[in-house]
């Protein structure tokens, strides 16, 4: 048998058909995919980093830090052990932003960076379109803006609608800051779990997703919104529709720009890089076939998932 196999291993390299050895593809590094490109002699801007920074200062990073609170108002936010938060790894916050426009609330001299990084953000921001447009009024001509977005069909967003360039134009006319009654109400009414964890990984079964909230919860919003912030998920995407707004928003003139790169969901999130420049169709027919195409993407993300919670 041993000569046999001597033999075949033999025909195997005059043929050079040898196997060879493969190594194992590298763990995944969400970090590695949103600091792609970034050095560190670059002008960081990292916006809500809160406990978690991408690009700390204390390691070496040229960062500036803009959150909505301070970094002593975050550590005592987070102090209780039950967040089993590290408050250490929490830096100085140099631009407190809780009204207003980013390129307001930024300082024009330090205007200009390199990169911008928003990890679980852009889903939170009342004015989606007016967020994106201050951050790329403070980016240098050749900046890019490297964003973690939450996939609707992997965390507690799965069973509300997917978010359409509609909702978004109506929330920029009115210059929303605050959260409205329907985001709230649809939020409190509609988030789910699935074996009592927000967010999972797709291999989980969708069948096992119950409501997280109450209608009771909900009816506290009757007499109408809280006067003071409540922050909350205000849109839902997956990969297709999130390059579908983009794609209308900038076709429409309100962004000006364009996906430059995407990496496919792992675990709850998607990843994608956005830089200046409109990448709109010549042509209406051309724009047209590309929003179908997108729109029946994102159709299919969403039916198959629901597909799946009904078994």
């Amino acid at each position: 048998m041993n000569r046999l196999r001597a033999k075949a291993a033999g025909a195997a390299r005059r043929l050079g058909i040898e196997r060879a050895t493969r190594p194992a593809p590298p763990p995944f590094d969400r970090r590695t995919v949103l600091l792609a490109g970034v050095e560190r002699d670059m002008r960081v801007l990292e916006i809500g980093p809160s406990y978690n920074p991408l690009a700390p200062r204390s390691e070496g990073w040229e960062t500036c830090v803009v959150d909505h609170a301070t970094r002593e108002e975050l550590i005592e936010k987070y102090r209780d052990p039950a967040h089993g938060v590290d408050v250490s790894r929490i830096e100085d916050v140099d631009v407190v932003w809780t009204e207003g426009g980013l390129d307001e609330a930024i300082p024009r001299e330090l205007h200009g960076f390199d990169v911008c990084l928003a990890s679980h953000l852009i889903e939170h921001t009342p004015d989606l379109v007016g967020f994106v447009q201050g951050v790329t009024a403070v980016l240098c001509e050749d900046g890019w803006l490297s964003l973690a977005v939450p996939d609707m069909r992997y965390c507690f967003d799965l069973l509300r609608a997917p978010t359409r360039v509609g909702q978004l134009l109506d929330a920029h006319a009115r210059r929303a800051s605050r959260h409205d009654l329907a985001t709230l109400y649809d939020q409190r009414a509609y988030a789910t779990r699935l074996d009592g964890h927000i967010a999972w990984e797709p291999s989980a079964d969708p069948r096992l997703v119950e409501l997280l909230g109450s209608l009771e919860g909900a009816r506290e919003l009757l007499s109408g919104p809280p006067a003071e912030y409540v922050d909350c998920h205000a849109w839902q995407f997956t990969p297709a529709s999130f390059e579908l707004a983009v794609l209308e928003l900038s076709a429409l003139g309100l962004l000006d720009v364009h996906v430059a790169a995407s990496h496919d969901t792992v675990g709850c999130e998607f990843f994608v890089t956005l830089r200046r420049g409109a990448d709109v169709p010549a042509n209406a027919e051309e724009l047209d076939r590309a929003r179908l195409d997108l729109l029946r993407r994102s159709v299919s993300e969403v039916a198959e998932t629901w597909a799946a919670v009904l078994g």
